[in-house]
């Protein structure tokens, strides 16, 4: 297994840990508001435009990084990636706790995870 693959693998596995953490720290209080309401709320909204805008700025920066110095750092460029779709889930991961509500980071959470399912390392130096 190429280092790449685990590089993916672990920051991968550390957005799982993120939603295990929340669920198990909130998923026996009640809720304050419907899940409606909270998606609603224009902190949500706001978390949610931030998190698309980063994942977006993830395949931008590491796109330009591999262009810019070509296949040398074309490693770089995706743990650049990976650490920048990770911020994703952390925009959820803080939101879920400032709302005091697990299931607002489910959104982020799959966002990210699409965005590793189209990173995934095919060859030692693929992205």
């Amino acid at each position: 297994m190429n280092q790449l693959r685990v590089i993916w693998a672990a920051i991968l596995m550390s957005t799982i840990v993120y939603f295990v953490i929340l669920w198990t720290s909130m998923h026996d209080r009640p809720f304050t508001r419907s899940l409606e309401n909270a998606l609603r709320d224009p902190v949500t909204i706001g978390a949610y435009v931030l998190a698309v805008v980063v994942y977006f700025a993830a395949f931008m920066v590491s796109g330009s990084i591999a262009r810019r110095h070509g296949r040398r750092n074309i490693r770089t460029a995706a743990i650049v990636r990976f650490a920048i779709l990770e911020v994703v889930c952390l925009v959820g991961l803080v939101l879920a706790f400032l709302e005091g509500d697990w299931r607002l980071y489910l959104p982020t959470f799959v966002l990210a995870f699409i965005g590793f399912a189209r990173s995934v390392p095919r060859a030692p130096y693929e992205v």
